[in-house]
C-alpha cells in the first residue's frame, strides 16, 4: 500500500492540482510550523476515533438502519460512509510516524485521505444533492491547507 500511496502517479496527480492553490494567499510560516507539529497527533487521534466510529456504525447497523429508514434515508449510504470513514481513518493512523518525521509519505497519506473525501462527497451528492456548496467549500479548505503544508515535508 505504501508503494501505491507514494507512487509516481500520486506525485503526478498532486502536481496537477497544486498550481490551482498557488494563487491563494499563503499562511504565515509560524502557522504552518504549528500545523506541521500538531498534524501527526491530529491524524492519530482522528484516525483512532474514526475507526471506532466507523466500526460502531457497522456493528450497530440494525439501530442505524432502523433510524435511517424512519428518517427517510437510505441505510446503504451509512454503510458506505462508514467503510470510507474507516479507510480514511486507517490512512490517518498510518500517517502518524511519517508526519512526525516530516516525511513526504505522511503528506501522501493525507493527500489520499482528501481523495477519499472526494469519493464520500460524490456519494453524498448522489444521495442528498443539497450538500454541493458545503462539499466544495470543505474540499477547497482541505486541499488549501494540504498544499500549504507540503513544503514542510521531505
Amino acid at each position: 500500500m505504501t508503494n501505491l500511496i507514494s507512487s509516481q502517479q500520486t506525485k503526478q496527480i498532486a502536481a496537477k492540482i497544486e498550481p490551482n492553490f498557488r494563487k491563494f494567499p499563503h499562511l504565515p510560516k509560524k502557522v504552518v510550523n504549528v500545523l506541521v507539529q500538531i498534524a501527526p497527533w491530529l491524524a492519530l487521534i482522528g484516525g483512532i476515533l474514526g475507526v471506532i466510529g466507523g466500526i460502531s456504525t457497522l456493528v450497530g447497523a440494525n439501530t442505524v438502519f432502523w433510524a435511517a429508514r424512519i428518517g427517510g434515508y437510505n441505510p446503504l449510504y451509512f454503510q458506505l460512509m462508514a467503510v470510507l470513514g474507516i479507510a480514511s481513518s486507517v490512512l490517518a493512523i498510518m500517517a502518524f510516524n511519517p508526519l512526525k518525521k516530516r516525511l513526504m509519505l505522511g503528506w501522501y497519506y493525507l493527500f489520499w485521505m482528501a481523495g477519499i473525501t472526494i469519493v464520500s462527497d460524490v456519494i453524498g451528492l448522489i444521495a442528498y444533492p443539497s450538500s454541493l456548496i458545503g462539499s466544495l467549500i470543505g474540499l477547497l479548505i482541505q486541499f488549501y491547507i494540504l498544499f500549504e503544508l507540503k513544503p514542510a515535508y521531505k
